[in-house]
C-alpha cells in the first residue's frame, strides 16, 4: 500500500456522521439567510465533508431569550465531516453575529433523519410578563404572574341546596359580604 492510499484510508476512517443546527438572527432577510447558510455549506464540502441532508424549519419561538431575539430562524444540515473539522466548524459558528445558537452532535452508525413537519407541532402561545414589578421598582418587590391553573373552590349548584338561587338573593348576599351600601355602582 503506499503512502497516499493510507493517509487517504486514514482520512476516510476519521470522517463521521454529525447534525448541525443552526439558528440565525430573525431579522435576517431571505438573501442573507441564503447567503449565510451557503458560507456553511461551502465550509463543510472545503474540509472534504459533503451534506447529506439539509431541513429547513423557518422562524421559529426560542425557548427562552437569547441576545435579546424571542425567534429565530432554524436550519439543520445532517453531515459527513471529517473529526478534524469540528473545531473549526464550532468556532466560526460561534464567532458570527448573526448566529443565535448552534449545536453540532454526532450521530450514531445507521441514523435516519426524519424530516421537521410543521403539521404535528402544536406551539404554545408565549407567556410575556412573566416577571411584574411593582410601583417601587426594586428587585425586592418583584413577584411573579402565576399562569397556570387556577385552584378555586367548585361553585355549589342550586339543586344541591334544594332552593333555586335568583339575582334578588344573590344580590342580598353580594351586599352581606361586601359590607352594605358604601358601593355605588
Amino acid at each position: 500500500m503506499t503512502k497516499a492510499t493510507a493517509l487517504e484510508n486514514k482520512a476516510q476512517s476519521n470522517v463521521g456522521l454529525y447534525e448541525l443546527m443552526i439558528i440565525l438572527n430573525p431579522e435576517l432577510r431571505e438573501s442573507e439567510v441564503t447567503k449565510k447558510l451557503g458560507e456553511f455549506e461551502e465550509m463543510i464540502a472545503k474540509s472534504g465533508g459533503k451534506v447529506t441532508s439539509k431541513d429547513y424549519w423557518g422562524k421559529r419561538a426560542l425557548a427562552y431569550r437569547i441576545k435579546r431575539k424571542d425567534d429565530g430562524l432554524y436550519m439543520v444540515y445532517n453531515a459527513e465531516m471529517p473529526a478534524s473539522f469540528l473545531k473549526e466548524i464550532k468556532e466560526a459558528l460561534r464567532i458570527d453575529k448573526e448566529v443565535v445558537r448552534s449545536l453540532v452532535i454526532r450521530l450514531p452508525e445507521g441514523h435516519v433523519y426524519t424530516k421537521f413537519d410543521l403539521t404535528y407541532v402544536k406551539e404554545e402561545p408565549r407567556k410575556k410578563d412573566f416577571f411584574v414589578k411593582k410601583s417601587s421598582g426594586s428587585m425586592a418587590n418583584t413577584s411573579v404572574k402565576h399562569s397556570g391553573p387556577s385552584v378555586m373552590a367548585k361553585p355549589e349548584k342550586s339543586e344541591d341546596k334544594g332552593k333555586e338561587a335568583n339575582a334578588v338573593d344573590l344580590d342580598k348576599k353580594l351586599d352581606a359580604m361586601l359590607g352594605g351600601n358604601d358601593l355605588k355602582l
